[in-house]
């Protein structure tokens, strides 16, 4: 229900999105470097380049309890599973432990001879796994077994010096395995601290940026960025006993990955989403190794289906455009179709056999983006000429154009229902519109700035949008999709 952004100020920015309201926890001054919220979400932990971690009230923002471990900035922060201890891993080499209710340190865990960069608590809550830029990654007593007295910490496990910088460490649901990334992927036995697996990534020349557990332990998700150039590999992992067996390495993503790729919660837990750097994310399927889904983010003026080989044949030389600046693709509702918006003009692709089966239509400007309807009859383009423009694509029909906007349209999205349509406008409104008759239903205000993007929730009831101003904002629609409301709507709008 709340997305936490801790940002470079040092402020934090709560963003309710069933509400659309935000709230901003001020008081640390620099970069915030770690937010981790409570599993029982009532509590937000953030880790500052201040020195100072604080948790906050996630309903209405007041400060609860702040640390200050030694002084040194904070880079990695936990909550213990019962929500009542916090962990931080320090750049002075330092990891500690406090009780979340009081602000009293249970535990200083020494032994690191570099930063602590990540830091986690064990299912049971009873160890937590550091690791820390000296290469090394430990297991230690939390301390929470000793609530009364305030002590240092002593390490469980053999010290695991792997003489590497360390991306990530995680435990696998049950506890019985750890895991460590970074130029290698190491796997132990927390019963015994034997390593099951030292793998490194074929090609050498990979640094593995994070590793994930699938919900049911059975599969490990990890990250590898090329160390010379820009691109990123995801790739599945079986763990069979003691051993563990490379399944698939998705495509290569140019430009490489954002965030970790992580497995979407629900068995048999098929499907992994990859955030790109360039704003959008991709889900893999990785049982049939196709990408089959792009969620498209905020910002235009990139390829949007960057592994689709649809792109391969918008660009091939057989497209009208005279101008190469492709803005977006997107496929039509049964997948056999893709949208192209380059340059000038729009055109649709039958992507498995490379022919053109419609358009080009024309702009005057260059086009942002073209989607199809969800019945796939209807094709709506943005355009820079301040307007957005819908054909019935199979007649070449244009529609009445959709005038109003004072300035570039950035973005158009459909209903799900197909009954209303949004436009993003660089003169900072979102807006509603009866598409069919080009009527301007409804605008959307608040932005300060370019509204970059507009998207109606999946049953219509709110509408998001994104702006250049750094909010993102929710609306109430209740009466998207219903035409008499629209009606009464677009009656009493304001001007």
């Amino acid at each position: 229900k709340t997305v936490a952004v801790g940002c470079g100020s040092g402020a934090v920015a709560l963003w309710h999105w069933q509400s659309g309201t935000f709230t901003t926890l001020r008081g640390q001054t620099s970069f915030i470097n770690a937010v981790a919220f409570s599993p029982d979400g009532t509590r937000v932990l953030t880790g500052s380049g201040d020195g100072t971690a604080r948790i906050w009230d996630t309903g209405d923002g007041h400060l609860i309890t702040l640390v200050r471990p030694d002084g040194s900035p904070i880079w990695s922060a936990a909550f213990s599973h019962d929500s009542n201890y916090i962990a931080l891993g320090n750049e002075d080499d330092m990891a500690s432990v406090w009780d979340a209710r009081t602000g009293e340190q249970i535990a200083m865990l020494r032994g690191h001879t570099a930063s602590v960069g990540t830091i986690e608590f064990s299912p049971d809550d009873r160890e937590v796994i550091t690791g820390g830029n000296d290469g090394t990654a430990r297991v230690w007593d939390s301390g929470i077994a000793h609530p009364l007295t305030s002590w240092d910490g002593h390490s469980l496990a053999p010290l695991l010096n792997l003489h590497a910088q360390l991306a990530t460490a995680a435990f696998s649901p049950d506890g019985t395995r750890l895991l460590v990334a970074g130029k290698n992927l190491w796997l132990y036995d927390t019963r015994t601290w034997r390593r099951l697996a030292d793998i490194r990534e074929s090609g050498a020349n990979l640094y593995l940026g994070s590793a994930e557990f699938s919900p049911d332990g059975r599969y490990i998700v990890t990250e590898g960025d090329a160390l010379h150039g820009n691109a990123s590999y995801s790739t599945v992992w079986a763990l069979h006993g003691s051993s563990i067996v490379r399944v698939r390495t998705s495509p290569k993503i140019s430009g490489g990955l954002n965030i970790a790729p992580t497995f979407i919660p629900t068995a048999p837990y098929n499907d992994i989403v990859m955030a790109t750097q360039d704003g959008h994310a991709l889900v893999w399927n990785w049982r049939a190794d196709k990408i089959v889904a792009v969620l498209p983010g905020v910002s235009k003026g990139k390829t949007m289906l960057p592994l689709a080989g649809a792109i391969a044949v918008a660009l091939s030389g057989k497209s009208s455009s005279s101008d190469s600046q492709m803005n977006d693709a997107q496929f039509s509702p049964n997948g056999k179709l893709v949208a192209t918006a380059l340059g000038k003009t729009i055109e649709i692709w039958n992507w498995a056999t490379g022919q053109r089966v419609g358009g080009p239509f024309r702009f005057n400007f260059s086009v942002e983006n073209g989607i199809f309807s969800p019945n796939g009859q209807y094709l709506l383009g943005a355009s820079n000429d301040d307007t957005a423009h819908v054909w019935k694509w199979q007649a070449d029909l244009p529609l009445p154009p959709l005038v109003g906007d004072s300035n570039e349209v950035y973005n158009v999205a459909f209903s799900p229902d197909g009954s209303t349509a949004l436009t993003a406008s660089s003169d900072g409104t979102a807006r509603l519109w009866d598409w069919q008759d080009g009527v301007d239903l409804m605008q959307l205000r608040g932005a300060t700035a370019a509204v970059y993007d507009a998207e109606y929730s999946p049953n219509s009831k709110l509408i998001v949008t994104a702006s250049t101003d750094g909010a993102v904002r929710v609306y109430s629609c209740d009466i998207c999709g219903s035409p008499n409301d629209l009606v009464r709507l677009a009656a009493h709008r304001q001007p």
